[in-house]
């Protein structure tokens, strides 16, 4: 229950672009993952990488394709291929290799 609240105050900071009748609704129909990728901030970041670690598997797939608006910053995305390594899911796995 706590994930879903804080899942819902990060996306509660997306609403003004969310209902802005100016932006296309491809880009309101963001999975909600992606749009807390967005964020950049270090508890939306958090929350998906124990998405990765702990979630269903749709939902990891979710986070990592999220997190691979990142894939440029070594740092963080280290974090993600550490995380997906731990869990050693071979789909979630093979979906890192991707990238």
């Amino acid at each position: 229950m706590a994930k879903l609240r804080k899942l819902e105050q990060l996306l509660a900071q997306l609403d003004p672009v969310r209902r802005d009748p100016h932006v296309p609704e491809s880009t309101r129909c963001f999975a909600d993952t992606a749009r807390v990728a967005l964020l950049r901030q270090d508890d939306a970041i958090a929350f998906l990488l124990e998405l990765i670690r702990e979630g269903e598997i749709p939902n990891a797939k979710g986070a990592i394709k999220a997190l691979s608006i990142y894939y440029q910053d070594p740092d963080l995305w280290q974090r993600v291929c550490e995380t997906v390594s731990q869990r050693s899911e071979p789909s979630l796995l093979a979906l890192l290799r991707t990238f």
